[in-house]
């Protein structure tokens, strides 16, 4: 798990941004956000985060979506390597589940006891689409991927993670929740079960089986 290493380093290329914490002994010591993902900015991030000493990281933990594919895609291939090259671990995380439980833990926000027990984390999806997750008694109850029109009614306290500057119009009504590096940390640190270790070159997570099988025909990279 992550906490057996003292230096590890978090990022999260799901959305528009890249996000990422260094972390020693247990303390984030450095975090960097910028507002653009690409490949070049991914990789002198990482650096800079580093403080050009990879080879110091002892694991790196990804974010594998839900959310932008090729984006997390080239965060794969870029930590890959790296982990490879160091002989570092590679842990993947969902930023949903993730989000959730930094709510749910105080690490995002902060929840009174009463909503803590039942709310809805969203992140935007194909045309059409919403990616939904449901909080309920301190563990998810369920995650899937569905039509926009289902989602219109939360009925309970619901946070839309905050991937993208443009979204369908149904869902500029719901909360944003900003998920940073730090906070992603701390809660992947807290909940050791949300960070997987990988056996294999992490695959962007996709909630629709249907979208990930033509985004993989599609893919070049």
């Amino acid at each position: 798990m992550l906490s057996d290493f003292k230096s590890l380093a978090v990022a999260d290329a799901s959305g528009e941004r890249v996000k990422m914490a260094l972390l020693s002994s247990g303390a984030v010591v450095a975090e960097i956000s910028r507002d653009k993902m690409a490949m070049e900015i991914f990789a002198e991030s990482l650096s800079e985060l580093c403080g050009g000493e990879l080879g110091k990281v002892e694991a790196f933990a990804l974010c594998i979506g839900p959310g932008s594919m090729l984006s997390t895609r080239v965060g794969s291939c870029i930590l890959s390597t790296t982990s490879a090259l160091t002989n570092a671990e590679l842990f993947s995380w969902d930023c949903m589940q993730t989000a959730a439980f930094a709510l749910y833990k105080g690490f995002a926000g902060s929840l009174n006891a009463s909503e803590k027990e039942e709310f809805k984390i969203l992140a935007p999806s194909r045309k059409g689409f919403v990616n939904v997750l449901d909080f309920k008694g301190g563990e998810v109850a369920l995650q899937e991927e569905v039509e926009i029109e289902s989602a219109q009614d939360c009925g309970e306290l619901a946070f839309l993670l905050d991937q993208r500057s443009k979204v369908d119009d149904s869902l500029q009504g719901i909360k944003r929740l900003d998920l940073t590096a730090k906070a992603a940390a701390m809660t992947l640190l807290s909940e050791p079960l949300l960070a997987r270790k990988c056996k294999a070159v992490p695959e962007p997570k996709s909630l629709s089986n249907r979208e990930y099988v033509k985004w993989k025909a599609q893919a070049r990279i």
